[in-house]
């Protein structure tokens, strides 16, 4: 099965200054259009020379200032003039190769690309003139920094030197002398310096301390003043008196009180370590139906329990603050108050409750006595399935039986 090939065209190819084959003359319109093309091409000319005589004009003020970037840029000026001649000898050279059968509309075609490359040409110059106007600038920066640098030095070693010289020349130069560090001004004075400033911090902290101890004593005195007028007359007699001008005779016998009181203390705890280590030592040699028999003894002793009332209020038995210690050992704390000290069985059944007739009045008696459980609970629905539940809940056998019996299965 044969496939079907188009014909294939062979590339032309375009020579510069030659005509292509297969050229057909233009119309009369094609004429007009390269005329105007002709007139585009030599306004852009126009306003290129012109950007170019601007640039030259820049470059020739700012040359003004500098002679060295002067000269660069005339030698680069003449480097791109000839380079543009011998580009346009070449392209003559070009002109001459071609045969002189060729028609004058093919002069014309040649002319207009001579133009457009002398345009690209331009085009290209300029390029290269701005490239090389930033390269010679940021040179010229680097250059002028170094010399100045250099020139600094210079000029500080020459003038070093010549004052030096000048100095030196004139002036009669004396022997140096060595101070010792302890006689020299400056380190003299740096000391004292420091010695004021440590003094002065040694001050204020003084003053501070001083000030502390003021307010600790005003608020002692105020302390001491609220106490006297709260307890009257009566004086502690563990409470040193710290006055200025104490009495020594009251001083001496409060002193002589305190004395006598510390040594009955320290006596009674000798005797009372001396009676538990005896205590210990009894109990020791005791046998266990001897402790038993002394413990029943010791709990027949004990007061008993007294009950507590009717709807009797308790009272948490709490820390208490009084003057004696003996108050808190005797007293009973189950012993009714305000109106638990009332017989309330002899009021009526609706009253026989706390708080009667208060926002917190309570719902039940006693809860032991009512019955507070509700047929739609959940726990008395559908008994064969709480059975077996329970059934298989640890402990709810009702018997029990040790490992050890078990036997194991072969």
């Amino acid at each position: 099965m044969s496939h079907y090939h188009p014909p294939s065209q062979r590339q032309v190819r375009y020579w510069p200054g030659k005509v292509p084959e297969n050229y057909k003359e233009s119309d009369s319109s094609s004429e007009e259009e390269e005329a105007e093309l002709l007139l585009k091409h030599k306004k852009k000319e126009t306003i290129q020379k012109a950007n170019v005589e601007d640039l030259k004009k820049e470059i020739d003020a700012q040359a003004k200032k500098n002679d060295r970037r002067l000269r660069r840029l005339m030698e680069n000026d003449k480097n791109d003039s000839s380079s543009s001649e011998n580009e346009d000898r070449a392209s003559r050279r070009r002109r001459h190769v071609i045969p002189g059968e060729e028609s004058e509309e093919e002069k014309k075609e040649e002319s207009e690309d001579d133009d457009e490359e002398i345009m690209l040409r331009h085009q290209r110059m300029r390029e290269r003139a701005l490239a090389r106007r930033k390269e010679e600038e940021e040179e010229e920066e680097e250059e002028e920094e170094n010399e100045e640098s250099e020139e600094d030095s210079s000029e500080y070693t020459t003038d070093t030197d010549s004052d030096s010289d000048s100095e030196y020349g004139n002036r009669v130069m004396l022997k140096p002398v060595f101070v010792p560090k302890a006689q020299r001004e400056t380190i003299i004075e740096q000391e004292r310096l420091a010695k004021e400033a440590e003094e002065a911090a040694a001050r204020h902290k003084q003053l501070l301390e001083e000030k502390k101890k003021e307010s600790h004593q005003l608020v002692a005195e105020e302390v001491m003043k609220e106490i006297k007028e709260e307890k009257g007359t009566s004086v502690d007699i563990n409470m040193v008196d710290d006055t200025d001008k104490p009495d020594d005779k009251e001083e001496y016998e409060l002193w002589k009180l305190r004395e006598l009181k510390r040594i009955k203390r320290d006596k009674e705890e000798r005797e009372a370590k001396i009676l538990e280590e005896e205590e210990i030592e009894r109990r020791r040699n005791m046998t266990d139906a001897e402790i038993q028999r002394e413990k029943e003894k010791d709990q027949s002793k004990k007061a008993k329990k007294t009950k507590y009332t009717y709807l009797q209020k308790y009272y948490h038995k709490g820390a208490f603050y009084q003057d004696d210690d003996d108050d808190l050992k005797n007293r009973d704390y189950s012993m009714p108050t305000l109106e638990d000290k009332f017989d309330k069985t002899m009021l009526p059944e609706i009253m026989q409750v706390k708080k009667f007739g208060r926002a917190g009045q309570t719902k039940w008696t006693h809860l032991s006595n009512e019955d507070t459980s509700k047929r739609d609970s959940l726990w008395n629905q559908n008994k064969d399935l709480i059975n077996k539940n329970k059934s298989k809940m640890g402990g709810m056998h009702g018997g029990f039986e040790k490992p050890s019996k078990r036997r194991r299965r072969s």
